[in-house]
């Protein structure tokens, strides 16, 4: 189990790493890939507090794809309606998930399974949202 920990805090690592070598690099349009099933059933098998933090950086990780896109429609002066819609759907979802998170220290221990079952169907949900949010990004570009 310890080694587990290990490899899936270096794995965090590296990509956490590998994102500081990338900051020039225009890849805000990537989609952001889907958990494999070995993947989520071993993120169900993690202590608690590490399973919040894997939560956590994965939505800073959709943040941060949405602010890079944000950054390049600015750049390149481009407004675009049904964009900002999505964008606000996203933001709206985005903030009710963040608000969400900020209260994972305070579920109590019988109620973590529940808490874990919402946060992983909430952050799907978030993805879906960062992904309608990608579709309007590409066909604007076109």
């Amino acid at each position: 189990m310890k080694g587990l920990n290990l490899k899936m805090l270096a794995s965090l690592a590296f990509v956490a790493l590998s994102g500081l070598f990338t900051i020039n690099t225009s890849y805000a349009q990537d989609r952001i890939p889907r958990e494999a099933p070995e993947v989520e059933a071993q993120r169900e098998k993690m202590p608690y507090d590490e399973y919040n933090r894997d939560v956590r950086t994965r939505y800073q990780n959709v943040l941060d794809q949405v602010d890079r896109i944000q950054k390049q429609m600015a750049e390149k002066k481009i407004d675009d309606p049904k964009f900002r819609k999505a964008l606000s759907k996203f933001e709206a979802r985005a903030k009710s998930f963040g608000e969400r998170m900020e209260n994972a220290k305070t579920i109590p221990a019988e109620d973590q399974e529940k808490y874990r079952k919402k946060m992983r169907s909430e952050l799907e949900k978030l993805h879906k949202e960062y992904d309608r949010l990608l579709d309007h990004w590409e066909d604007m570009k076109k």
